[in-house]
């Protein structure tokens, strides 16, 4: 009986988090368009757009706080990964990773959008980081290291969406893989 039981909630999980439909299109032009394609930008060419939709079915009554937002890199740091390295957990898979959060990072709203200007281009040392130092009790802002501009080639890229039920108290965790195509 309890085997049937924890795999009804393993089923029940699963399909709450099916219940979010994404979209995930980006912007070479400075947000003039989107386009569906993965970005690819010539080198010298600081910044692109990423935007993530959304819009999750299930009963907002249901969930447990906002709906979260963090977009992540995992072969190098960029000028625009305000957090810093950051643990990424995704199943068996533990990374640190550089981070980039919004300032306003969460949504009280089932259906909504995340906008992400990434900033690829150097980052000057001393650039001040959002809460990106644990100082034993609180994360507190603390500088950056200093990082060059993306040389021509393939850059691994995340978006991640999450929220908390209330019922099961769980986390849903939604990733949404792109790649960042830099041209000589």
């Amino acid at each position: 009986m309890k085997k049937i039981l924890l795999f009804l909630l393993f089923l029940t999980c699963s399909a709450l988090s099916a219940d979010m439909i994404n979209s995930l299109v980006f912007s070479t032009d400075n947000g003039k368009s989107y386009q569906e394609d993965y970005p690819i930008i010539k080198k010298g060419v600081t910044s692109f757009g990423v935007k993530v939709s959304f819009n999750c079915d299930i009963p907002q009554e249901s969930l447990n706080g906002p709906i979260m937002s963090w977009l992540y890199c995992s072969e190098r740091d960029f000028a625009s990964a305000n957090r810093g390295k950051r643990l990424y957990q995704s199943g068996k898979i533990e990374k640190w990773m550089n981070c980039q959060q919004l300032k306003q990072y969460w949504a009280n709203s089932l259906r909504s959008e995340f906008v992400y200007n990434v900033d690829i281009g150097e980052r000057p040392a001393g650039t001040m980081g959002n809460e990106n130092k644990w100082n034993g009790s609180k994360w507190v802002n603390d500088e950056l290291p200093a990082c060059n501009a993306f040389p021509a080639g393939t850059y691994h890229f995340i978006v991640e969406l999450s929220y908390w039920l209330k019922e099961p108290r769980k986390e849903i965790r939604v990733f949404l893989p792109f790649d960042l195509i830099v041209e000589e």
